[in-house]
């Protein structure tokens, strides 16, 4: 066969069948190009280059097995690509006999007929009562405040009680301000305890309750205590935690011009269980005492609030406690006595003989008559030492103290004692 002529970018001219220069006789066009040629077998070949492209690998297709194959062939005879497939056999017809069940008749039973009374029942007309449209005012709906062990739990319905309907922060708290937060009938007629204590000053305290987040900070030079933990102060029978006394104790100590310190709620507690050493240092460190007149400790027992104060006028310590727990105490109170005449007022600059804390007594406070309340009376008490003044409050004031309290956080001020 002739092989077939193909078409190239090159140049070229074909020549005649005498021109060609084959031994062998086998008429072969010959091309001419300007590239190498070569000799082979007596034909004049020519190399022609072509582009070259790349291209990309197919994937190798990999053929599926087949199905029903004959396995009794011989592998020699079997065709390689062939389905052999099996023969249709077809099932037999098999005729079940028709049975026939006999017919059983059964007997007819009649019931006998019994006829019921027609009683008639009296036609009573009621009256058409229309009832008046009585519009509801818009209400807050209360919750359930539980309160357990001094801690406060918002109960809601179970219609509300869903992720979508679920009250936010503010919807408690306006309802907590509205519906629980009101003006107590006090036998305060003077304004001794409360001063300008009257139901406008509620009125207009409880429109500024709605307005502020719950979520904000009261002050935070002050610490961070937010306006929801003040849930714990204005609600009876709850326990007070230590982000407010901690608050209200630093707010005494900002508006006393400098002349009282207040330790931590953490100092006493960590005083009694490493003593006097590096750790507890660090709560006087770089403290001059001796530039204050007081230094307030409020301390936290365990479930008990008690005042701890040194007097550096008086040159004492003493000691307020609404539930009288001195005899126990004074060991620690002693250990007090020693960490700030020894770690502190000898190491002042200014430092002179005599003024050193010489005697630790128990100081007069009012007394409660419940669990409660132990965190309003070292607050108040905090309150009428810094004015030098003796407490004159009793358990039936809490209350309105309560309230007093939450009104001096709120606006950040403190009222006058008469």
């Amino acid at each position: 066969m002739a092989p077939s002529t193909r078409s190239t970018n090159c140049p070229e001219q074909l020549t005649t069948m005498s021109d060609l220069s084959n031994p062998n006789g086998n008429a072969r066009p010959q091309r001419k190009c300007t590239r190498s040629k070569r000799i082979y077998e007596g034909y004049e070949m020519t190399k022609i280059t072509k582009r070259t492209t790349t291209k990309k690998r197919s994937s190798r297709q990999f053929k599926k097995p087949l199905l029903h194959v004959d396995t009794a062939s011989s592998e020699s005879e079997r065709p390689s690509n062939v389905c052999v497939t099996q023969p249709n056999v077809t099932q037999p017809n098999v005729t079940h006999s028709n049975v026939t069940q006999p017919n059983v008749t059964q007997p007819n039973v009649t019931q006998p007929n019994v006829t019921q009374p027609n009683v008639t029942q009296p036609n009573v007309t009621q009256p058409n009562v229309t009832q008046p449209n009585v519009t509801q005012p818009n209400i807050i709906q209360p919750y359930i405040i539980k309160r357990n062990n001094g801690e406060v739990y918002v109960i809601v319905s179970n219609s509300d009680n869903n992720a979508n309907n679920y009250p936010s922060d503010r919807r408690i708290a306006e309802s907590l301000f509205v519906n629980i937060f009101n003006h107590i009938n006090t036998v305060d007629y003077n304004n001794k305890i409360f001063p300008g204590y009257d139901l406008s000053l509620i009125t207009e305290f409880k429109r500024d309750l709605v307005r502020k987040n719950v979520n904000a900070f009261l002050n935070k030079k002050l610490g961070l205590c937010s306006v929801k933990d003040l849930y714990q102060v204005f609600l009876t029978d709850i326990w007070l935690n230590d982000l407010i006394v901690q608050h209200y104790f630093n707010l005494l100590g900002s508006k006393s011009n400098n002349t009282i310190y207040v330790l931590s709620t953490y100092f006493f507690l960590d005083l009694k269980r490493h003593g006097i050493d590096e750790f507890t240092e660090r709560y006087l460190k770089n403290v001059r005492l001796l530039n204050y007149s007081k230094v307030l400790v409020p301390t936290h027992l365990g479930n008990h609030w008690v005042l701890i104060v040194v007097d550096f006028s008086e040159k004492k310590i003493i000691y307020y406690d609404s539930l009288d727990y001195f005899a126990s105490l004074c060991p620690k109170i002693l250990m007090l006595k020693q960490y700030i005449n020894l770690g502190h007022i000898a190491k002042e600059p200014n430092y002179q003989y005599g003024s050193n804390i010489t005697d630790v007594c128990s100081g007069i406070s009012p007394k409660q008559t419940n669990v409660n309340d132990c965190g309003i009376f070292t607050c108040t008490n905090a309150r009428y030492n810094m004015c030098n003044k003796s407490s004159t409050f009793n358990q039936e004031d809490i209350p309105l103290l309560r309230q007093k309290l939450f009104y001096e956080m709120f606006y950040n001020e403190l009222l006058p004692i008469e």
